[in-house]
């Protein structure tokens, strides 16, 4: 990785379909990443760095947390579904 991780969080395939990889960077995008590594998303999500990241108990949503004031909740693909400030 060439940006510096902030946060990650691992969602285990029996809890939606796929092993995924969620890492939050210092530039306000996080990476959605599968066992093997390769990348299946990168998404610009903040305007400085991401603080915290977590994916839904059941696998359907993502939630981010920037340094810009905002909590925003992602699909499981890296859709954006809602923002909260």
């Amino acid at each position: 990785l060439k940006d510096v991780p902030t946060c990650i969080d691992w969602l285990p395939s029996g809890k939606g379909n796929m092993d995924l990889l969620a890492i939050g960077f210092e530039n306000g995008n996080f990476k959605l990443l599968d066992l093997n590594g390769s990348e299946k998303k990168n998404v610009a999500a903040h305007t400085g760095s991401i603080i915290a990241l977590k994916w839904r108990e059941d696998g359907t949503a993502l939630a981010t947390v920037g340094e810009d004031g905002t909590c925003k909740i992602w699909s499981k693909t890296g859709e954006p579904r809602n923002t909260l400030v």
